[in-house]
């Protein structure tokens, strides 16, 4: 037993000894080659290997601190579709004080062909940078010669003059990892505190060495702060439905610079509370004083309102004004690029440019407005207080106690529904005096889709009637936005498409321009072989092309919270004429399905009157955002919709 033991003790040594290695740059072996997929997740269409990151602070006399980040990794590419790990994308940051830049760039693509390992190196050629906006560009590689099998090496260094910030380090991606490392080393002048994130538990170690520098011909001895961190087998990210943003569950680590101390100075804190953040950018020149100027608007604003208006009037008309005269140029921002000035000249700028003023036009007509931060989906959530989190503005006003929530970069929304890209849990409203106080900005109200069809079922299986759907709120504005992405017969055509392939007819809209009161379509349609004829009987779905055919929640269990981004209501009824000769022979069975803590509903039913087949449907979620200790609720609750919708009605000759 003893022997067993010790033989036991001994291959577990030599394995995590192997796990443990560095591979080297340019070092493939034949076996890694030859791996037809990946031992742990057979369908990944790409697997991360080996992935080696350091991160450390240079210093030079001249310049100063430099944050120099290195990258060695191993990609293996098992098919086709994992072609797109073959570019590898870097975003450098452009500052008033200097820019980060990439250097020292190679790579080797290897195949293996005629029973020999073949190279080929990276060139120039295909590496070249791209500005992105005024503050970032992007860095693209894309190696050589990549096919099915092939493993790709490739290294890179980022040199960045912004040693206060350390880039959000990941661990986990939508291919799986075999082995990832990193190293951080930091100079005990920097105080950084570690935020990790993800469900993946990653190993994680720390350690200090002494280290010197020479400043001013002096040298300087000093403690170096070496952190490690790593994670083995890590799975691929699973971007299921209903997720605002996978990056906010993957497995990262994030440093946030406390302060710092040099020698011979004192003590400097940055940012350690929201309310530090709020003070810190209210006195930005691109943000608080921009909010200060009014001369500019004052002319036009004295033609919108009067005195004798009321708050909610006034709200109303300037709100109006400042959408319809601007145009967003599709850049986000928290702070402003050019500023209001030029903006409201030139009637376009950027998300904060044209929230800031919105925000002072309200303060300037005697409201209580002010800007609320916010960092949008795509952004993720902030791990902690920081200016970097936050990526858009929005306005609030208070009346009465009522606080209304304002974005007029988009002609399709009205006051209290944002564009989805801002709907990402709270707000950080900020005032002037430095307070600040976090605000909920998911949607809470209801909103609805009713759809009512009046159609007749022919022998043949056809269908032919007419439709009209109702549309509020956020289905209203997703309408609004689709319709004037599309020529009108591109949208009749993806219409015709969504609904299985009906033909339709006499299309209208009424308010389809007005994003102030429900949308509402009509139309005239037909379709053959909507229904199966087996021996002589008519089957169908009772709601047609508008049946659930499909579950999204396919996951056995769920980590992440279930975003549906603002409750809805939907309703459909339906009268269907029975063809003549015909009777019922069968109907789906009615169904009630609750959802606990009065989260949503499932309503069906049917009833037969005459010759009248009469459906009634309602789909609730009364939840924007679901908790994961949810999920299999939700998921049942899906079950139970598709599972109703798709059930077949059947109708038999008298």
């Amino acid at each position: 037993m003893k022997k067993l033991s010790l033989l036991l003790l001994c291959l577990t040594f030599v394995t995590l000894t192997v796990q443990a290695q560095e591979l080297k740059f340019g070092k493939v072996t034949k076996e890694e080659l030859l791996e037809k997929s990946h031992p742990l997740e057979p369908d990944a269409k790409a697997a991360v290997l080996y992935k080696d990151q350091k991160v450390r602070f240079d210093y030079n006399e001249s310049s100063g601190w430099t944050l120099v980040t290195t990258v060695f990794q191993r990609i293996k590419i098992y098919q086709k579709t994992g072609f797109d790990w073959a570019t590898t994308l870097v975003s450098l940051y452009i500052g008033n004080s200097g820019s980060e830049r990439i250097t020292g760039v190679k790579g080797i693509t290897f195949n293996y062909e005629n029973a020999q390992i073949t190279e080929d190196k990276l060139k120039k050629e295909s590496i070249f940078e791209e500005k992105v906006n005024k503050y970032r560009k992007k860095a693209s590689i894309t190696q050589p010669n990549v096919k099915e099998g092939s493993v790709l090496d490739l290294e890179y260094q980022v040199l960045s003059p912004f040693f206060t910030s350390v880039d959000e380090l990941k661990f986990q991606f939508d291919i799986p990892v075999n082995q990832i490392n990193t190293t951080v080393n930091i100079p005990e002048y920097f105080m950084f505190k570690q935020h990790f994130k993800g469900f993946y538990p990653l190993k994680f170690d720390q350690q200090t060495e002494n280290q010197t520098i020479f400043i001013e011909g002096q040298r300087l001895s000093y403690l170096e702060n070496i952190y490690s961190i790593s994670g083995h087998q890590i799975p691929a990210m699973q971007d299921e439905s209903y997720v605002s943003n996978i990056d906010n569950y993957r497995a990262s680590v994030k440093f946030e610079l406390n302060g710092t101390r040099f020698p011979n100075r004192p003590y400097k804190m940055y940012n350690q509370t929201w309310e530090d953040v709020a003070k810190t950018i209210y006195k930005y020149n691109s943000f608080g004083e921009q909010l200060d100027k009014q001369s500019y608007f004052k002319d036009d604003l004295a033609q919108l309102i009067t005195n004798e208006m009321s708050p909610e009037e006034k709200t109303a008309r300037v709100f109006d004004f400042v959408q319809n005269k601007m145009t967003w140029n599709n850049y986000y921002g928290a702070t402003c690029n050019d500023g209001v000035l030029k903006a409201y000249k030139e009637n376009t700028g950027n998300v904060a440019e044209i929230n800031l003023m919105l925000t002072a036009m309200l303060r300037t007509s005697g409201l209580d407005a002010n800007p609320v931060l916010v960092s949008t989906r795509s952004n993720g959530i902030p791990l902690f207080p920081t200016i970097e989190g936050f990526d858009y503005v929005i306005s609030a006003v208070n009346i009465d106690g009522n606080t209304i929530l304002l974005d007029a970069t988009e002609k399709e929304t009205i006051p209290n529904l944002l564009p989805i890209r801002a709907l990402n849990w709270n707000g950080t409203l900020v005032r002037k005096d430095g307070t600040y106080n976090t605000i909920d900005i998911s949607p809470n109200r209801q909103s609805n889709k009713s759809v009512i069809m009046n159609a007749s079922l022919d022998e043949k299986g056809g269908i032919n009637g007419k439709i009209q759907i109702y549309q509020t709120d956020y289905i209203a504005y997703l309408f609004r936005r689709n319709l004037k992405s599309k020529q009108k017969e591109s949208y009749l055509e993806s219409l015709e498409n969504k609904y299985n392939g009906i033909e339709i007819s006499d299309y209208q809209t009424k308010d389809a321009e007005n994003p102030t009161k429900p949308v509402t379509e009509t139309f005239a349609f037909q379709k053959e072989d909507q229904c199966e004829i087996i021996d002589g009987k008519i089957y169908f779905s009772p709601l047609f092309f508008f049946a659930t055919n499909e579950n999204p929640f396919k996951m056995e269990t769920r980590e992440y919270p279930i975003n549906f981004a603002f409750p809805i209501s939907e309703t459909y009824r339906f009268n269907i004429s029975i063809p003549e000769g015909h009777q019922v022979e069968s109907l789906p069975e009615n169904v009630l399905y609750k959802l606990p803590d009065n989260l949503g509903e499932l309503r069906f039913s049917l009833a037969v009157s005459g010759n009248m087949l009469q459906v009634n449907v309602v789909e609730k979620i009364n939840s924007a955002v679901i908790s994961p200790i949810n999920y299999l609720h939700i998921k049942e609750f899906y079950n139970q919709l598709v599972q109703k919708e798709t059930e077949k009605a059947v109708l038999t000759k008298i």
